[in-house]
């Protein structure tokens, strides 16, 4: 390490080389630390964010269903298969 360091220091002196294992890059230097906080806070914000659409998604859907169960109760009563009125109910919302 120190041999491939004192190399690349030769081709361009404004290299910064750092000669240490994988595990202390990771655990002290701070710019490492820095952005393993910011990914792991993006990665939080993200989850925060999908977990929010899913709800969303999940209210605009029975929200859709609860406005329409006269409406199904006669398609059903009326031969309607079970499938068809899930595909139409999927089929609106998806529309959404």
């Amino acid at each position: 390490m120190a041999a491939l360091g004192r190399e690349i220091q030769t081709v361009d002196p404004n290299v910064r080389v750092f000669a240490e294992s994988l595990h202390g890059l990771l655990t002290n230097n701070p710019e490492f630390v820095f952005s393993r906080i910011g990914a792991v806070f993006s990665a939080a914000i993200g989850l925060l964010g999908l977990l929010l659409g899913a709800v969303g998604i999940y209210g605009s859907v029975s929200s859709a269903v609860v406005q329409r169960t006269h409406e199904i109760g006669i398609r059903m009563a009326l031969g309607a298969d079970k499938r068809d009125v899930l595909k139409l109910i999927l089929h609106q919302s998806m529309r959404l």
